[in-house]
């Protein structure tokens, strides 16, 4: 499975748009490592990848929210904590187990779908408060 990114993602604010297309392209390039068995060398470079990129973009966008005085703030932080400690929890359990078909189907849901859902609920509701403020 892959994840596309499509305008419905679209927040209007064109560094977050950039960089939630950069995190769909490196999940999927994850997702394709895991589901193509490759190398534990190929997956564990895409996971450093993202764990900084993710890390960083967060950092951006709240940061940008504080700046902004938007009110969602503590929500959006609280969801990005939450999917920070559940992509640690995934990275800890594939590079202790091993690839398996139970880690790809999690991963996807941890990662792809949480992130869709994510930005068409969280980050439209925060861009669309951005800009009329």
């Amino acid at each position: 499975m892959s994840f596309e990114w499509n305008e419905d993602l679209a927040t209007g604010i064109e560094k977050i748009d950039n960089e939630h297309r950069e995190v769909f392209k490196q999940i999927n390039k994850l997702l394709d490592a895991m589901d193509k068995g490759k190398g534990e060398y190929a997956i564990r470079e895409v996971l450093v990848f993202l764990e900084h990129y993710v890390t960083t973009h967060f950092t951006e966008e709240e940061n940008y929210m504080v700046e902004h005085s938007y009110e969602g703030f503590h929500t959006q932080r609280t969801e990005h904590t939450r999917f920070i400690k559940d992509f640690y929890l995934l990275k800890k359990e594939l590079l202790q187990s091993g690839m398996n078909l139970h880690l790809i189907v999690k991963a996807e849901q941890v990662l792809g779908n949480w992130l869709i859902n994510h930005i068409k609920v969280e980050d439209k509701k925060m861009a669309l408060a951005l800009k009329k403020g």
